[in-house]
């Protein structure tokens, strides 16, 4: 049985662990194995290559079960190219997304980060406060001179003294609410106070 491989074997020809093929198994990726060879549990050496197609895809962003509709293309003598670019298409856009949605995760890391000055108690802590707020919920620590702003985080111009809460919307991503001391009035806000 030269062209076959033991589990352990065929774990270090595809440079992944004896538990990750195992997996693979238990999620239908790869076929368990019929044949024995001394009582042990062999594959055809080909899986090796399936292993590595399987690796590769994860790291290009491809769920378990995108890679099971790409092997099952591959095998589906009735598929076309478009159908494997469609998929990769799919996926660009995906990543895309994800791409974006991370940026402002960071951005609101930082502008967290940007409203704590370190020092006093942990009771006074803003990024503690922030993620403890209700999101649904208006501002009820607003005070008689803080205005209420809601704005997407990437134009934020958070100032010292600003109290905010940090919220995730389905439409525009992660997006801050936030309460600031009136420092300046708009054009129409002092045209109003004249009249």
């Amino acid at each position: 049985m030269s062209h076959s491989l033991t589990i352990g074997k065929l774990a270090k020809k595809a440079d992944v662990s004896t538990d990750s093929i195992r997996f693979y198994e238990r999620r239908g990726l790869l076929a368990e194995p019929t044949g024995t060879e001394s009582s042990y549990r062999v594959y055809p050496l080909e899986v090796a290559g399936r292993l590595r197609f399987i690796k590769k895809a994860q790291k290009l962003g491809f769920s378990l079960g995108e890679i099971q509709e790409l092997l099952n293309l591959s095998r589906d003598p009735a598929a076309s190219k478009a159908d494997v670019k469609r998929k990769t298409v799919e996926k660009i856009e995906d990543i895309k997304n994800r791409i974006q949605d991370l940026s402002r995760m960071l951005r609101a890391l930082q502008l967290l980060n940007e409203s704590c000055d370190e020092y006093g108690s942990i009771v006074e802590c803003p990024i503690l406060k922030a993620l403890a707020e209700d999101d649904d919920h208006e501002c009820h620590h607003k005070r008689q001179d803080e205005v209420i702003y809601e704005r997407d985080i990437d134009r934020h111009p958070l100032v010292p003294g600003d109290r905010c809460i940090l919220f995730h919307d389905d439409a525009k991503g992660w997006m801050l609410r936030w309460s600031s001391p009136q420092r300046t009035k708009t054009g129409r806000q002092r045209k109003q106070s004249r009249s």
